[in-house]
């Protein structure tokens, strides 16, 4: 993929959409990026509230709003656009360590929650973000199975001696699925689709 190939980022607001999700993104891409942040805004607390019927209102607000940025993530940074921007000649290893490390939400969930279990949190946000590091000294070619046994382990292990809070079971599985096996990887599954060429005329 060459710095030729990859639209420049509109002015404006939606110049700072499309430095999120990747300049020249097609219709549907952006479609499944809203629509899976609309169904995280609608789940998360949902599920929150199944577990813990006395959470307050504003952890019900802070779980919609990180479900509506992994549920959303988790999509577009499987999408071409996405991964040819974050991926792209002259981007940074450190720039993509650096997204991966800006998601706190295993500590901002043991506030909310009001558990406070800091150093679960501690244990989860580090190896996640170390496991992210790993990735970014493979190999292109090897780092999407790379990143696929990653996120396993690191659920996995996890799960056992750093859970989250009751409630947001969901979090770790979208999380580590969006920086690992998303944000990781420069190619996935959706690479192979091509967006048809513009009809000009009859």
């Amino acid at each position: 993929m060459t710095a030729a190939t990859i639209p420049a980022p509109r002015e404006g607001l939606l110049g700072e959409w499309d430095k999120l999700v990747g300049p020249g993104a097609a219709s549907w891409e952006n479609a499944g990026t809203l629509g899976f942040a609309a169904l995280g805004a609608v789940l998360a607390p949902r599920l929150v509230a199944r577990q813990r019927p006395d959470a307050g209102y504003i952890e019900l607000a802070v779980a919609a709003a990180v479900g509506t940025d992994v549920a959303g993530g988790a999509w577009f940074n499987e999408t071409p656009s996405c991964k040819r921007w974050y991926h792209r000649k002259g981007s940074s290893r450190l720039g993509r360590v650096g997204f991966a490390a800006l998601h706190l939400y295993p500590f901002l969930v043991e506030v909310t929650s009001g558990r406070g279990q800091f150093r679960s949190a501690a244990i989860s946000y580090g190896t996640l973000v170390a496991s992210a590091a790993v990735l970014e000294v493979a190999p292109a070619e090897q780092r999407r199975s790379l990143a696929t046994t990653l996120y396993t382990v690191w659920l996995a292990s996890t799960s056992v001696v750093a859970p989250p809070p009751s409630g947001y079971a969901w979090l770790p599985a979208v999380l580590g699925f969006k920086l690992l096996v998303g944000h990781g990887t420069p190619r996935g599954p959706l690479s192979a689709l091509r967006r048809r060429p513009r009809r000009t005329g009859r």
